[in-house]
């Protein structure tokens, strides 16, 4: 099975000014895919994963947060945290949408390319087998 979405907005690194929000973004835009696609709130079961993830970034942006000031693992975390359950105690926000942490991910594609019209977003696909 899987799902893609796209998440509109500038990602946020890990650790970056706003990353909970954009977090909690990417839990709301895949939350609503899931349950239009499947019909469920969240995946229950330790199945294996596949991500792929393409971050759209302006060259420059506010804050500079352009293309270069971002480490693509930074750009990673908030994407994963947002998709797997945690069982660290401070991030109990039930965002997830599988219920399984990303120990689970046995295949992560993630690449960041210059947004061809300084917006940003996130394209983001998951297969679960």
């Amino acid at each position: 099975m899987e799902i893609n979405f796209v998440v509109e907005g500038i990602p946020v690194p890990h650790s970056g000014e706003g990353w909970k929000e954009w977090k909690a973004c990417v839990s709301e835009v895949a939350k609503k895919t899931l349950k239009d696609k499947y019909g469920v709130d969240v995946i229950e079961g330790n199945y294996l994963f596949e991500v792929e993830i393409t971050f759209v970034i302006p060259y420059q942006a506010e804050n500079n947060r352009g293309i270069f000031n971002m480490d693509l693992d930074n750009l990673v975390k908030p994407i994963l945290d947002a998709l797997f359950h945690d069982d660290n105690p401070q991030n109990q926000e039930n965002l997830f949408i599988f219920n399984s942490d990303d120990s689970y991910v046995v295949s992560l594609i993630a690449k960041k390319v210059v947004s061809p019209d300084n917006n940003g977003r996130a394209f983001i696909k998951v297969r679960w087998y």
